[in-house]
């Protein structure tokens, strides 16, 4: 969880009521190479960080796959117009070899986010 904290850190500060609900709130997952994560046609239900492993977003065009971005260890990643807007995805979001990630749904987002990061100087 260190990491994910270093990430949000190097944009502000991060009250400690935040990493508490962060802790609590998400979940762990072990994934299996091509896992699929988000589907296109799909709403996505979650947003996600990855601890270890390389993930892709991909669109199918004239029945081939057009990767739209590579994601790594320390990256946050989001189908977000389906996420925020809770509509079906455009692409497909899978997991290129095993992974960790920590995953949120919209439904815990939605009640949950009380808290708040401070930007500027600590208080």
């Amino acid at each position: 969880m260190d990491l994910l904290f270093n990430v949000f850190e190097k944009h502000g500060t991060l009250e400690e009521s935040l990493k508490e609900y962060l802790v609590s709130a998400l979940k762990k997952s072990k994934l299996k190479r091509n896992y699929p994560i988000v589907t296109a046609g799909k709403t996505s239900k979650l947003i996600g960080f990855i601890e270890k492993g390389v993930i892709r977003s991909y669109r199918e065009r004239r029945n081939r796959e057009m990767t739209s971005w590579l994601m790594s260890e320390g990256d946050i990643f989001v189908s977000l117009r389906s996420f925020f807007l809770q509509e079906p995805a455009t692409e497909t979001i899978e997991t290129l070899k095993p992974s960790i990630i920590h995953t949120i749904s919209f439904a815990t987002t939605a009640g949950g986010w009380q808290v708040s990061i401070s930007y500027g100087d600590p208080a």
